[in-house]
């Protein structure tokens, strides 16, 4: 198999295939005839040397070859668009775009003011805003997907791959609605029998409420629900008996109202969120997105890169 012989376009047809789950589906979506759209898979698979396909009458079913193949053409695919709004970039085309990751608590106290300068700079550029935790965020820098990742590092990235450089550190609260019963308390333990909601991104829950407990050698409390939307969060906790774990800088805000919530002053310190700027080491940010990553760099509170 010569590698050279793989067209961006079959590439393409691939993935709009396995998105489409049909030939017929993916054929809609492309604006080609079925038979066009077989053509280019049955090709592919030619040059691979391999089946990429199940085929039945449910549809189609990617083979582990295929799965293999698919993520690889993801990462391709970005890559190339990258290289492309690159060139752009370099021709003076101001009419690019930049993608980035961040973390709930990066979304509230970091990025709306670096975004608001960079966008001063670059006001034509687009911007595509994700919002995950470092799982999903170290997914989608690996694939292309996105150029940054505004998140905190709960397991340490290899140095190699990525560049992991400190920005803030984010003091966290625990939080409850008003008149809560154990909204006076004064020690962790008094909170380990409570429900607690998990702020969670990207499939990916912090695990930051039981690492607290942890710390104090107490009962990790158990988190009946993980919910994936920060407004959602906080309009469970005003309206139950559960408690949350939120970054301090959203007290005040006008969807966190001080007459609906109480902070829970407990005698043990609530936990620290630190929050990196992370990119891949093997892949250099297009102008623009280094430009957004100057902007963020501009709050770093913390030491040098990682």
């Amino acid at each position: 198999m010569n590698p050279i012989n793989l067209k961006f376009q079959a590439i393409r047809t691939f993935l709009a295939t396995v998105e489409a789950g049909s030939i017929r589906a993916a054929a809609r979506r492309l604006n080609l005839t079925q038979p066009a759209i077989s053509k280019a898979l049955k090709g592919l698979e030619d040059d691979l040397g391999v089946s990429l396909f199940t085929r039945g009458t449910k549809g189609i079913e990617l083979t582990d070859f295929g799965r293999a193949f698919q993520e690889r053409s993801i990462t391709i695919l970005n890559e190339v668009e990258s290289a492309v709004s690159e060139i752009k970039q370099m021709r003076g085309e101001l009419d690019s775009h930049v993608q980035i990751s961040v973390s709930p608590a990066a979304a509230i106290q970091i990025a709306p003011r670096a975004i608001r300068n960079f966008r001063r700079e670059f006001p034509n550029t687009t911007i595509r805003i994700f919002e995950a935790l470092q799982t999903m965020a170290v997914k989608q820098l690996r694939s292309a997907e996105i150029d940054l990742a505004l998140v905190p590092i709960y397991t340490p990235l290899p140095n190699k791959e990525f560049i992991s450089t400190p920005l803030v550190d984010i003091q966290m609260r625990i939080i409850c609605r008003k008149g809560h019963p154990l909204e006076k308390s004064t020690h962790l333990h008094q909170l380990s029998e409570a429900e607690w909601v998990h702020v969670s991104s990207g499939a990916e829950h912090a695990p930051l409420i039981s690492q607290l407990f942890a710390k104090h050698q107490l009962k990790v409390p158990k988190v009946g629900i993980d919910c994936f939307s920060l407004l959602s969060s906080v309009s469970i906790v005003q309206n139950t008996d559960c408690l949350c774990l939120l970054p301090e800088v959203m007290l005040g805000q006008p969807q966190f109202p001080s007459e609906h919530f109480t902070v829970i002053n407990t005698a043990e310190a609530p936990s620290i969120n630190r929050i990196y700027l992370v990119q891949r080491r093997d892949k250099p940010l297009t102008p623009v997105a280094q430009k957004l990553a100057n902007h963020l760099l501009r709050f770093t509170e913390l030491g040098q890169n990682s």
